[in-house]
């Protein structure tokens, strides 16, 4: 749920804001930077584990990256910052942007239809989203037009009680 908040928040601001379309082009200095540094070395670091069978230890990876993304927003405060520093807020919204796009990428082998939600969200073609695309190289551009949010996890509602 940590995940499916976080993107359908920065996502909901993002078509708001922004017409669905992505306000800042990265730089190298942008990507070098946590928390996208950290997001580019993920994949290493879950193959590892997946290649030692502990499958636990890379989704808490994965998740531990989700939390540092939580944290991001909660301390780029991009609902404030719009006002007094916008470039600031395109900027921090857009490496969140590319982190999801990551986050898209890695959890396909582990949750694939949540993966491809995500995926859909950000308007990612269908050919780009293999491992081969989980470097900066492919990063999101300015202009890049994403969709309307959708649940990730939709509530689960008993019907029975």
């Amino acid at each position: 749920n940590n995940l499916g908040n976080l993107i359908q928040r920065v996502i909901k601001f993002l078509n708001k804001k922004y017409t669905n379309k992505i306000p800042y082009a990265l730089t190298i200095s942008d990507l070098k930077k946590p928390p996208l540094k950290n997001g580019y070395k993920l994949l290493k670091k879950v193959e590892t584990f997946v290649n030692n069978f502990e499958i636990s230890n890379a989704l808490i990876e994965i998740f531990d990256f989700t939390t540092t993304l939580n944290k991001f927003v909660d301390e780029s405060e991009p609902w404030k910052t719009i006002k007094s520093n916008p470039e600031k807020t395109e900027k921090d919204l857009t490496v969140l942007v590319e982190s999801f796009r990551l986050l898209g990428i890695i959890l396909r082998p582990f949750i694939p239809n949540s993966s491809r939600k995500i995926l859909n969200m950000l308007n990612i073609k269908e050919n780009d989203r293999d491992f081969k695309f989980f470097d900066s190289r492919y990063k999101i551009n300015k202009g890049h037009k994403i969709n309307d949010p959708e649940p990730l996890f939709p509530k689960y509602e008993n019907k029975d009680s």
